[in-house]
């Protein structure tokens, strides 16, 4: 469903935030096309999985603990940018 999304906007590569990942399987997808992924979870667990996840697909990754109701400053207004756009 997502790849499906990306294909009919028309877009090849760029930036994915993902706020509370779990298993990280749907971005580790992204990744594989060559997507910049940047994964965040409140559960240390959930990213620990999502990281094997990455591993296991020989992928990479950024990623955070956070809360997505409590964001630093500037993580807000990114997420306000992309809501506007």
């Amino acid at each position: 469903m997502e790849k499906q999304f990306l294909s009919a906007s028309g877009v090849k590569s760029g930036k994915i935030f993902e706020p509370g990942c779990g298993s990280g399987m749907t971005c580790v997808q992204f990744a594989q096309d060559g997507f910049d992924i940047t994964l965040m979870d409140l559960s240390p667990n959930a990213l620990k999985k999502a990281l094997t996840t990455f591993e296991n697909f020989g992928q990479s990754c950024k990623f955070t603990i956070g809360d997505l109701f409590n964001l630093p400053f500037l993580m807000k207004n990114l997420m306000l940018y992309l809501i506007k756009e």
